[in-house]
């Protein structure tokens, strides 16, 4: 018996059973098979939002995002997209994804939350964070989408580089040093690489309220 694989017997009439110790044996072969088990994993940010917060268009996956402007109030708003895609053959659960945010000196995290649709499968407060792996399978080809938004604030306003908050690089796997609100996306074999899982946004100072008296 075979516990799995593709096994092949092949037999023959009043065979001589006594000229091996595994005459039986070896009228048997099996071919083990192997399943196509592949994911792959994109990163993109918000190119467009409505007043309201709503994203109504994104930038390519591996961009920049547009630049988002840090409210009166200190507190500012950046929203990504995740993409899991089911590269291989065979219908299944995506696994975990591991989601890592670097945020410029001088600001700290309000808030995490990640949904799929209207479901809300993450909240939390770190920068580095995790998507649960699916619970509900994905066909050969299929996609999930999530969408992180992260809230942020300005904690120490002396310390914040203006220069570099508002500025970003995605070149490949990007750098999460140069600025911007980088965030980068990862899970274990991505089929299709590093360069289209880092996504950033810009972020530019408030602005300034001049008040005049004659």
């Amino acid at each position: 018996s075979f516990a799995s694989g593709i096994p092949n017997m092949t037999a023959i009439a009043n065979e001589d059973l006594t000229y091996s110790t595994i005459a039986i044996e070896d009228n048997t072969a099996c071919v083990p098979v192997v399943a196509n088990l592949k994911w792959a994993v994109s990163k993109a940010a918000a190119s467009t939002t409505a007043a309201d917060g709503t994203v109504t268009a994104w930038a390519p996956a591996g961009t920049n995002g547009a630049a988002v402007q840090v409210a009166s109030d200190g507190t500012v708003t950046v929203n990504y997209k995740v993409v899991v895609t089911n590269t291989g053959d065979i219908t299944l659960k995506h696994p975990a994804i591991t989601d890592a945010l670097t945020l410029p000196t001088g600001f700290g995290i309000t808030s995490v939350t990640v949904k799929q649709g209207a479901t809300t499968v993450y909240t939390g407060t770190t920068a580095s964070f995790t998507i649960p792996a699916r619970t509900t399978t994905v066909a050969p080809g299929g996609t999930v989408e999530y969408v992180v938004q992260i809230k942020a604030t300005v904690t120490s306003p002396s310390t914040v580089d203006w220069v570099k908050a508002g500025r970003c690089n995605t070149d490949g796997a990007g750098d999460s040093g140069f600025g911007g609100f980088f965030n980068f996306v990862s899970l274990t074999g991505d089929s299709d690489g590093s360069a289209n899982n880092d996504a950033c946004v810009p972020v530019t100072p408030a602005s300034a309220t001049i008040k005049v008296y004659k």
